[in-house]
């Protein structure tokens, strides 16, 4: 299975009343979504299940791990894929953890703050409330106050779609930074594969450090004996700034 090839999912437990726009909104937190279609009855009833179609494998195992954690409506998501894809994606899930650079802490984090995202969005008031209130509509006897009534739900309802909406830009504001954040660690990654010759210099002052010792108090000795104190010192205070920043870049990830 190569890395660009297409993965169909088979996800269920989904609640007909929800519309696929927002179902589409949740999986394309865990990646590049070609194509979603929920099944149908030949009466067009919508069915509790669908298809979704991702572009590479890496999403699909990234959704395959997270779907099981979503839960809209009081139904947990289920996904399922058929037996040979199966067993291709066990093989690239044990080519892509054996792969140079792989960091599996990193990929946990990532999933945190992907369900963050996703359960934000589950979560929000507007939703649940447009949701309730649409089933409600579809329910109700047409009585003399429907009129009035359905003015007063598509108010509300626009309302509500623009809160939505504002929620919904600002996780997919919150996914470009996990995104841009993962490339810019990569880029590093990348960076750090080739040493500089100043890093070189720094590893062999240190491999090869004694505590120098003052010979004579000539100028010519003094002066070598502070040059030396002033480039061990120099090193030291730039390990502490690359701990420190290392520690600043944990923290903005958690």
């Amino acid at each position: 299975m190569d890395w660009d090839t297409q993965v169909t999912l088979f996800v269920c437990n989904i609640a007909p009343t929800l519309p696929d726009s927002f179902v589409v909104s949740i999986l394309q937190q865990f990646g590049h979504v070609l194509n979603w279609k929920r099944a149908k009855t030949i009466n067009d009833r919508t069915l509790d299940f669908g298809f979704v179609d991702f572009a590479s494998p890496n999403d699909a195992l990234k959704a395959l791990r997270l779907i099981p954690y979503v839960k809209v409506l009081d139904l947990s998501w289920t996904a399922k894929l058929d037996r040979s894809q199966e067993l291709n994606l066990q093989a690239f899930q044990t080519a892509k953890n054996l792969r140079l650079g792989f960091n599996q802490n990193q990929e946990i984090r990532e999933d945190q703050l992907t369900m963050k995202v996703i359960n934000e969005l589950i979560s929000s008031a507007t939703f649940a409330k447009a949701n309730e209130r649409m089933v409600g509509i579809i329910e109700s006897e047409f009585d003399e106050k429907r009129e009035s009534e359905h003015f007063r739900y598509q108010t509300e309802v626009r309302k509500e779609d623009e809160q939505f909406d504002s929620l919904f830009k600002e996780a997919l504001m919150v996914q470009k930074g996990i995104e841009i954040s993962r490339e810019a660690q990569l880029k590093s990654m990348e960076q750090a594969k080739f040493e500089s010759q100043a890093r070189i210099d720094r590893k062999n002052f240190l491999r090869n450090w004694k505590r120098p010792m003052l010979e004579s108090n000539d100028i010519e000795s003094l002066t070598k004996f502070a040059q030396i104190w002033t480039q061990f010192n120099n090193y030291r205070k730039e390990r502490t700034t690359m701990r420190e920043n290392e520690r600043e870049y944990e923290n903005l990830l958690e």
